[in-house]
């Protein structure tokens, strides 16, 4: 990958976040609060936060502005740079001076799928880079790369081959607000109003659709490519965790069923927009027919 700094590689982020917190909390076992700036969609964070809980770790939300922390007392802090589903950008809040000895852990979701973030990184900094066919590459500053490890080494790698490079995600901003905007037979865009976003994606969603069929007949009667395109129906995910997340943004559990996510990767299929049409129609049928 052409970095200088110490490389690891994970499974998921998730059990990056949760090896790298046990390895910190051992090492400073002291400390007893750290920030946190986690705001995208998904369980990433779920198992970190447990282990946090359990060793009476106490957690205090950023709140966008440069705060005044204790060093003495913080483990670290920890923010999403985008959104793991929708793609959103967030800002960094900023928790520490630029002379702070605090490590901060950034989660890169897919940003870095189209722009790179620098290779050399802070003596302070975590990067937990996200891959897209599974697992995740980790980037440890100078202040953090003898961290312990855990249970890495005991795991079956033959699978991950794909982490030593990142596929290149490419934006279509003007594919992906022509989707947007136009009616599905009643869809509706998902992000509002929202100019902080990766353009590698469009998110269209119905309230009285499942996307998650949608999908299904896009793949098996049009043979759409499955890895461009995705949808958060629980007939597909069977996982109730996300709603609760979902339903704090404003949207409804109808909304989340009926959320379909397409690639720009799409814009490669002429025939596409006919063949979304046609399996919308297929829905409807098969909803009628009942």
């Amino acid at each position: 990958m052409g970095l200088t700094n110490q490389v690891r590689a994970y499974q998921s982020v998730s059990h990056a976040l949760l090896e790298i917190g046990m390895a910190l909390q051992m090492m400073y076992s002291h400390k007893k609060q750290y920030y946190t700036g986690l705001k995208s969609l998904g369980n990433h964070y779920e198992d970190l936060s447990v282990f946090l809980s359990r060793q009476g770790i106490k957690a205090i939300p950023l709140d966008g502005h440069t705060q005044e922390v204790d060093e003495k007392k913080t483990l670290f802090s920890i923010v999403d740079v985008d959104d793991a589903i929708t793609g959103e950008k967030y800002i960094a809040p900023t928790s520490q001076s630029s002379d702070s000895k605090i490590l901060q852990i950034s989660i890169y979701h897919h940003l870095h799928l189209v722009t790179f973030p620098e290779k050399n990184i802070g003596e302070t900094d975590i990067y937990v880079l996200s891959h897209p066919a599974g697992g995740a590459v980790v980037l440890f500053g100078k202040r953090a790369q003898n961290i312990s490890s855990f249970i890495c080494s005991t795991l079956q790698w033959q699978n991950f081959s794909h982490l030593k490079s990142f596929p290149v995600r490419v934006e279509n901003k003007n594919w992906v607000e022509q989707v947007e905007k136009q009616s599905w037979q009643g869809s509706q865009p998902l992000l509002v109003n929202i100019t902080e976003r990766i353009y590698d994606r469009a998110i269209i969603s119905w309230i009285d659709k499942d996307a998650g069929a949608i999908r299904d007949i896009l793949i098996n009667d049009h043979k759409v490519v499955p890895e461009y395109l995705e949808s958060l129906s629980l007939y597909r995910w069977m996982d109730m965790r996300l709603l609760t997340q979902f339903e704090k943004r404003g949207w409804s559990a109808e909304q989340m069923r009926g959320t379909l996510i397409l690639s720009t990767e799409l814009v490669s299929d002429k025939e596409f927009f006919d063949k979304l049409h046609k399996s919308i129609d297929t829905v409807i049928a098969l909803s009628e027919a009942k």
